[in-house]
């Protein structure tokens, strides 16, 4: 990460519990453990060998990261309660506040946006069918590409309780969407397509 060294392992420690997380390939593996974690806890990393040398005082002292955090739902049925994609999108919120600082946690974002991609990425899409009592419901999908789009909030106006997926997916927990960008990203992606440019 610009120069510096790649952690091997997060290391969280709080109230006679302690969780390492190991790192590998740049993923954190094992984060659900982070629903647990009081926000009294300590997170910091591990690096192998031991502590980092001392970082020259000439040079920035900053370091940027980019990261990239999916909450997927482990069940590949198919069929969710409207409970359960609720759920585990409240769980994922809960890793989100715990991994920021002391006393940011009520700063992290919620996720409020259920995405939907074929297993593998090149595969059909996955059709995507909301039922309310037993009947269809149409709440918007926004699509770029292979990915589909759905915010709960849609969900929750369209009063849907059951979700149906159908051909092989993986559906992810995520952040809040702007689904006005989404469309015109799509938007340009295809009239690119057709022009030639991709």
């Amino acid at each position: 990460m610009n120069g510096q060294a790649t952690p091997s392992a997060l290391l969280y420690r709080g109230e006679d519990v302690e969780h390492s997380l190991p790192i590998n390939n740049g993923r954190v593996e094992g984060l659900e453990a982070a629903v647990s974690w009081s926000e009294k806890g300590e997170l910091c990393s591990v690096y192998e060998g031991g502590p980092l040398p001392k970082a020259d005082d000439k040079k920035d002292k900053t370091v940027s990261l980019s990261v990239f955090l999916r909450f997927p739902f482990l069940r590949k049925d198919g069929s969710f309660g409207i409970e359960e994609i609720n759920e585990g999108a409240k769980d994922g919120s809960k890793i989100l506040k715990s991994l920021a600082p002391t006393g940011l946690g009520f700063a992290a974002p919620g996720l409020k946006t259920l995405i939907v991609v074929p297993e593998p990425l090149d595969e059909k899409i996955p059709i995507i069918k909301f039922m309310r009592d037993g009947r269809p419901v149409n709440p918007e999908i926004v699509r770029y590409n292979q990915t589909q789009y759905i915010r709960l909030k849609d969900m929750k106006s369209a009063k849907v309780d059951a979700v149906i997926i159908e051909n092989p997916y993986n559906a992810f927990a995520s952040f809040k969407i702007n689904l006005e960008k989404i469309k015109e990203s799509e938007a340009k992606r295809v009239a690119d397509l057709t022009t030639g440019k991709n």
